[in-house]
C-alpha cells in the first residue's frame, strides 16, 4: 500500500456461528500522522454482514506506505463450527482519492468445543495460553480486553481466566481445522537447537543439554516436544534458561511432561501481560537434564516446536537442529604391581618390560610407560 487515504469493506459471515460485537480502527491508518475519521461499524448479527470504513482530510501529511492493521474487528462465537469470513465490496483509495486495487484474502474461523483452544488447531497448547496471557490484566474498557478469552464472564481478564486455559493445556479436543492466515509483514523464521550437539557420556553420568532460539522477536511463549532412545537415556527434568525472562517479564514454565515409555518429554512457557516486551535475538531457552542408562548411541530430534510472541501471534519455525549422544563404560586404568623383599637398596637390573628398583624393604615393578612409584619405606 501507497499513501493510503480511505479505505471500507464488508465481511459477510454465518450469524448461526458467530457475531460481530465491534470494529475499531487499527494502527496502520494513522501511523503516518494523518487524521482518519472511522464510518461504521453498521453490524447486521440478523443476516450477517458488517461494514466498516475511514477517510482522511487534506493533503498533508500522506499517508501510510507499506503492510499494517487496518481494522479490528470483535468476534462472539455462538455455536461449534466452521464460519467462512468474507470481504466484499472493499475499496481503497491514496490520498487523492485515486482507486486502487486491492489483493483480498478471506479467511475462516474454526469454533471448538474445547476450552482455550483459541486458534482451532485442535489443542490446547502453549500458543493458546499465551494468547490469553497477553490479556492477563485487562478490563471491559481497556484495547486489549476480548470478552472470547473472559471465561469467567466477570468483565476482567485474571488469573483465573489464565489458570482455566492453562489447567488444559496439552488438551486434544478434535481435528484442526483448516485456515487461511493473514499476514501483514512477513517475520523471519526462528531456528531452534540443541547444543552441545553431540556428547559423550558414560553409564550412569548425568549431564545437560541447552535448547536455543534464534531470530526470534518479542518472544511471548514457546513449547517443544524431543524424541529420545529410552533404553539409552533418561531425562530427569527442565528448567527454563535465561532468554524467555531476560526483559523482566513474568515467565511461567509449562511441564515437563516426561514420557518414559515412549521417549518423549515436552517442555514450554508462556509469560503474563503486555509489558514489558519479549526478548529479541538468540539464546538459552531451556536446560534439559539427562541421565545415561546403558551403552549405545541416542539420537535427540524435535518432533514439535511453537514460539509466539507476547500477543500469542505464531512465529513461523524455520530449522530445528537435535542431537545425539553416545554412551559408554566407565574407563579404567589398571597398573599392575609387584612387591617382593630383597637385601639391597640398589637398581640391580632393567629389561624390556620396566624397569626393577630395590630399596631395603621393597620391590616394585611397573610396566613401561607407567609412572615409577616409590613406596614407604617404613611400611
Amino acid at each position: 500500500m501507497t499513501n493510503l487515504g480511505a479505505f471500507q469493506f464488508t465481511l459477510a459471515y454465518s450469524p448461526s456461528l458467530v457475531h460481530v460485537q465491534d470494529i475499531t480502527l487499527g494502527p496502520f491508518p494513522g501511523s503516518s500522522g494523518r487524521n482518519f475519521i472511522a464510518v461504521g461499524p453498521a453490524i447486521s448479527n440478523t443476516i450477517g454482514t458488517a461494514t466498516f470504513g475511514a477517510y482522511s482530510l487534506g493533503s498533508t501529511p500522506p499517508g501510510p506506505s507499506g503492510s499494517g492493521v487496518l481494522a479490528h474487528l470483535r468476534l462472539l462465537p455462538h455455536a461449534v463450527g466452521t464460519a467462512l469470513l468474507d470481504l466484499t465490496d472493499v475499496q481503497v483509495t491514496n490520498v487523492p482519492g485515486v482507486p486502487i486495487t486491492p489483493t483480498i484474502q478471506d479467511g475462516i474461523l474454526h469454533i471448538s468445543a474445547c476450552m482455550g483452544d483459541f486458534d482451532g488447531d485442535g489443542d490446547v497448547d502453549v500458543v493458546d495460553v499465551q494468547r490469553i496471557a497477553y490479556r492477563w490484566g485487562s478490563r471491559c474498557e481497556d484495547g486489549r480486553y476480548d470478552p472470547i478469552y473472559d471465561l469467567d464472564g466477570d468483565c476482567d481478564i485474571d488469573i483465573v481466566d489464565v489458570q482455566r486455559v492453562a489447567y488444559h493445556w496439552g488438551t486434544r479436543c478434535g481435528s484442526a481445522a483448516t485456515t487461511v492466515p493473514i499476514q501483514l509483514a512477513a517475520l523471519q523464521p526462528v531456528t531452534i537447537t540443541l547444543q552441545p550437539h553431540s556428547r559423550i557420556a558414560s553409564v550412569g553420568q548425568t549431564f545437560t543439554v541447552g535448547v536455543h532460539i534464534s531470530n526470534t522477536v518479542d518472544l511471548g511463549a514457546f513449547e517443544f516436544t524431543l524424541a529420545y532412545s529410552p533404553t539409552i537415556l533418561e531425562v530427569i527434568t527442565a528448567t527454563l534458561g535465561s532468554f524467555p525472562g531476560s526483559t523482566g517479564r513474568t515467565v511461567v514454565p509449562v511441564g515437563p511432561v516426561i514420557n518414559p515409555g515412549a521417549g518423549m518429554v515436552t517442555y514450554g512457557a508462556y509469560s503474563l501481560g503486555s509489558t514489558p516486551e519479549g526478548p529479541t535475538g538468540d539464546g538459552l531457552l531451556a536446560i534439559l537434564t539427562l541421565r545415561a542408562l546403558a551403552e549405545g548411541e541416542s539420537s535427540l530430534n524435535f518432533t514439535a516446536a511453537q514460539v509466539s510472541d507476547r500477543a500469542g501471534n505464531m512465529q513461523p519455525i524455520g530449522q530445528t537442529s537435535g542431537g545425539e549422544v553416545v554412551v559408554t563404560s566407565e574407563w579404567r586404568i589398571y597398573l599392575p604391581v609387584l612387591l617382593r623383599r630383597v637385601p639391597t637398596a640398589e637398581v640391580t637390573s632393567q629389561n624390556t618390560n620396566g624397569l626393577i628398583w630395590n630399596d631395603s624393604r621393597a620391590q616394585i615393578r611397573l610396566l613401561r610407560n607407567a609412572q615409577i612409584l616409590r613406596g614407604d619405606s617404613s611400611s
